[in-house]
C-alpha cells in the first residue's frame, strides 16, 4: 500500500490543467484542448491505443484513412500489452521485462508523460493506462472523449504515425494486491465488505451471450453497470456527481473492497480507472475475468 500512496502523491504533482472537474485522483483524465495545446511538447508520447479495425468494418469506418491523432505513437501489437498465459487464458497482465521492451522499442522513457487515446469512448486507452499505472508510470493520462471528440471538434488527423528512437526503460514490479486470481475469487465470495462489480452486457450479465465460455451468467452476489453507463451519447464521461450515484444505485461503494471484471480485462480495466477517478481506494482488478471464470465448472454460476 506504500507504494500505491507514493504513487497517487506524485500524481497530484502533475499539471491541474489536465484535470476535469472535482475528481478523486488529479492528472488521470484531460481535455481535448489541453492535448491540443501539448500535442508537440517533446516529453508528450501521445500514444494511439486504437485497436486495428476489421477489414469488414473499414469502410463503414469515418476518415479510416486518416485516423489517428496528428504526432501520436502507436501502441504496437496488442498481444504484447495483454499475453496469452500458458493456460490459454489471456490476461491483462504483462511481466516487468516485456513492458520495459515494449515501452523502450515505442520510444517512451520514465521521464514520458504518456497521453493514452482511442475511440469507443477511449475504451482501449484506460486499458493501455492501467497496464502503464500498474507498472509505476504515473505520467499518464487519458483524453476525455478520445478519438472520437478529436474528430468530431475538426483537429488535426494523419494517416501515418510518429517513430521515436528506441530507448532505455524501467519498470517497477506490478503491485499484486491490485490484481484478483481465481483463489481471490473464491475467498471474496463470501466476505460481506467485497464486491464485484460486473461491466459487461445484459446479454452477458444473464447468460443469455456466453461469448464462448462452457457457462453464461455472472458471479453470484456481484453488481451489474455496464461500462457504456459511464459516458455520455457523445463518449465523454458523465459529470463526478452522476457517476457517484450510478456506482451508488449500482451497490458499487467505497467503503467496500470493488473488484471489476469483464469477459477478457479490458472493460473491467476501464472500471478501475473510473473507480480511480472517483477516488475509491480499494480496487482490484479480476483481469482473467469470464473467461476463465466462465469456464471452470467448479465455480458457482448466477444468471438473471
Amino acid at each position: 500500500m506504500e507504494g500505491r500512496c507514493a504513487t497517487h502523491a506524485l500524481r497530484r504533482n502533475v499539471d491541474a490543467m489536465t484535470c476535469v472537474g472535482n475528481i478523486g485522483w488529479p492528472g488521470l483524465l484531460c481535455e481535448t484542448d489541453w492535448l491540443a495545446s501539448h500535442l508537440h511538447e517533446p516529453q508528450v508520447v501521445v500514444l494511439d491505443c486504437e485497436p486495428l479495425p476489421l477489414p469488414t468494418r473499414l469502410f463503414r469506418l469515418p476518415n479510416w484513412r486518416k485516423r489517428n491523432i496528428s504526432n501520436s505513437v502507436f501502441r504496437g501489437p496488442i498481444n504484447a500489452w495483454r499475453p496469452t498465459s500458458p493456460d490459454g487464458i489471456t490476461r491483462a497482465i504483462c511481466d516487468r521485462d516485456g513492458v520495459e521492451q515494449l515501452l523502450g522499442r515505442l520510444g517512451i522513457s520514465n521521464d514520458s508523460h504518456v497521453v493514452c487515446t482511442s475511440s469507443d469512448g477511449g475504451l482501449w486507452a484506460t486499458f493501455i493506462w492501467s497496464v502503464l499505472d500498474r507498472f509505476g508510470h504515473t505520467n499518464c493520462h487519458v483524453v476525455n472523449g478520445g478519438l472520437d471528440k478529436w474528430r468530431v471538434e475538426g483537429r488535426s488527423l494523419s494517416r501515418s504515425h510518429r517513430r521515436l528512437e528506441r530507448v532505455t526503460y524501467t519498470a517497477r514490479p506490478y503491485e499484486e494486491a491490485g490484481v484478483c486470481t481465481l483463489a481471490d475469487v473464491t475467498a471474496a465470495l463470501e466476505q460481506p465488505d467485497h464486491v464485484f462489480w460486473d461491466l459487461r452486457s445484459e446479454t452477458e450479465w444473464t447468460g443469455v451471450n456466453p461469448m464462448g465460455t462452457k457457462r453464461g451468467g455472472h458471479i453470484p452476489g456481484a453488481m451489474h453497470l455496464e461500462w457504456r453507463s459511464i459516458l455520455t451519447s457523445t463518449g465523454t464521461f458523465k459529470p463526478v456527481p452522476e457517476l457517484r450515484v450510478l456506482l451508488a444505485d449500482a451497490g458499487v461503494t467505497a467503503d467496500k473492497m470493488v473488484t471489476t471484471y469483464c469477459h477478457s480485462g479490458v472493460r473491467a480495466a476501464f472500471g478501475i480507472f473510473v473507480l480511480r477517478l472517483l477516488g475509491y481506494q480499494r480496487v482490484r482488478v479480476y483481469d482473467a475475468s469470464w473467461s476463465e471464470y466462465g469456464n471452470v465448472l467448479a465455480m458457482p454460476v448466477a444468471r438473471s
